[in-house]
């Protein structure tokens, strides 16, 4: 699994980036990909719409998406959240 840490926020300005990074992950073949929030204080609308599309974008490819450390508030999100499967 290849991991890639956030830090500071997640939000409308990183979330693109992540994005990137994590498709250039995908178009070299990586499949199972962790994101690690362990150093992110903040996310945001944006930073949650990208998860879910990262998320399904590796379920397409059969892989996996793993968040890694998430704070508490996110982890509420995720946990009552069933549209899409996130794993951690």
């Amino acid at each position: 699994m290849e991991t890639i840490e956030v830090i500071g926020e997640l939000d409308l300005y990183k979330a693109p980036e992540i994005k990137r990074i994590i498709y250039a992950q995908i178009e070299q073949g990586v499949y199972e990909i962790g994101l690690d929030l362990k150093e992110c204080n903040f996310v945001d609308s944006s930073g949650i719409s990208m998860l879910v599309m990262v998320a399904q974008k590796l379920k397409q490819c059969n892989g996996k998406l793993t968040v890694l450390n998430k704070p508490s508030s996110l982890k509420q999100i995720l946990d009552l959240t069933t549209i899409w499967d996130i794993d951690g």
